[in-house]
């Protein structure tokens, strides 16, 4: 579906949805508890609903009753596929903790997941005893077709995603003996320290004293609980530049001490001269002149669409690195932004890992391609609402993968937004 996005001045305040990242966590973490756990605000994200459909299938029961969501009768499933939708967490997850049930299965998903390389840091569990077999390189499906998770000291490679260590720290914890785990070339780190905030919460603990090493006891235990999953600082981003272009919003609900890695959205709107406070729970922006700013995206590579369509309205040039990561996400993120903003006459030169971006729009109007990418579809929503003759985005339904409610919300403080 296409939407005609016009010019718009947002006015109001907006309820931010969970985060993702957080609910899929916790909903993990519930399926390796000793009991009932209930959770709260987990939202209705795609990728959250998928990871409840595997918890269901293959470890636990899962019942909704109202806003909450009960996960409890822990016990060996024999569903034999674990489907994955389109999301990357959950088949880097759920790969490694189907493993504790010591049963042969396969890992499949759809769409931009069978199209990117997730195995690439999975395949490290064959020098941990497992047998997995790949059908194309190390695309979706995989098999994995017996061997046991054993405690014991591994050194692994963290390059290509710091989701296949958060898996690791959430089952080695459950194994007879101590554990240790280094990880060489470390990214995204502030997701590991996400994680380890997790299960703390289900007094699972972790030693954590080291960039890269991770000391594991072993025989712990999941407590059952109440739990709630923090409000999304991924989202809160694009919505920060949405007033910073173009509005005075207030965003309810995030959590300031929040060890999610999006936080840094308040460091980049620092960098930038944009207004912003917060006062009361609410974090206010303001419709600002965007100064040019440079920055590096390794420890958060989710900001990068967003910064983006900062640096497309800076008065001047910016300098983004650390973009490995973003060739690999749901589409080639790198190349997609380029392409996108060069339509409103934005001029970007990509250097190996330096990109250039010359902030300046040109184009009064742009048919803008979504590529089936969530928070691509919504950085550029954000952008027509600051073009003169506002723009088109094609396929705007994918943004249902993080925050199915986000025209809603735009539209209710405003935004003039055809359906």
């Amino acid at each position: 579906m296409s939407v005609k996005i016009l010019n718009s001045f947002l006015l109001g305040d907006i309820n931010c949805p969970p985060s993702k990242s957080y609910a899929i966590r916790l909903i993990a973490c519930s399926a390796l508890a000793n009991g009932k756990c209930t959770l709260l605000n987990l939202g209705n994200s795609y990728d959250v609903i998928n990871a409840l459909s595997i918890v269901n299938e293959h470890f636990a029961d899962v019942e909704k009753q109202g806003n909450s969501v009960i996960i409890s009768n822990q016990k060996k499933k024999y569903s034999s596929t674990v489907y994955c939708g389109e999301s990357a967490l959950n088949a880097r997850l759920f790969s490694v903790i189907k493993l504790l049930q010591k049963s042969s299965f396969t890992v499949s998903g759809k769409g931009s997941l069978i199209k990117r390389p997730i195995a690439t840091d999975l395949i490290q569990l064959k020098n941990m005893g497992i047998s997995i077999n790949f059908t194309r390189n190390t695309l979706l499906p995989i098999d994995f077709n017996g061997g046991t998770l054993l405690p014991g000291k591994y050194i692994i490679d963290g390059s290509a995603s710091s989701q296949f260590v958060s898996a690791l720290l959430m089952c080695l914890p459950l194994l007879h003996q101590n554990s240790e785990l280094v990880v060489k070339n470390i990214s995204s780190n502030k997701y590991i320290k996400l994680t380890i905030d997790v299960l703390s919460k289900f007094n699972v603990f972790i030693d954590y004293n080291s960039p890269n090493i991770f000391k594991i006891k072993g025989n712990q235990k999941y407590l059952q609980g109440d739990f709630f999953s923090e409000t999304d600082w991924s989202s809160a981003a694009i919505l920060f530049v949405a007033g910073a272009l173009n509005g005075d919003i207030s965003i309810k609900g995030l959590n300031p001490n929040s060890n999610q890695a999006d936080k840094d959205i308040v460091n980049i709107l620092n960098l930038t001269n944009v207004t912003w406070s917060f006062t009361n729970g609410l974090y206010k922006v303001k419709k600002s002149n965007i100064k040019a700013f440079d920055y590096n995206f390794t420890s958060s590579p989710d900001l990068f669409p967003a910064a983006m369509i900062l640096a497309a309205n800076a008065n001047g040039k910016c300098v983004f690195t650390g973009l490995d990561k973003l060739k690999i996400k749901e589409s080639n993120r790198l190349n997609v932004m380029c392409t996108e903003l060069s339509k409103i006459g934005v001029e970007t030169n990509l250097q190996e890992d330096e990109l250039e971006v010359v902030g300046g729009i040109k184009q009064k109007f742009a048919d803008f391609k979504s590529h089936n990418d969530h928070r691509i579809a919504m950085a550029l929503a954000v952008q027509c609402l600051n073009l003169e003759n506002g723009g088109k985005i094609d396929n705007i339904e994918c943004i249902s993968k993080s925050y199915p409610g986000f025209i809603s919300d735009i539209k209710n403080i405003g935004g003039v937004i055809n359906e």
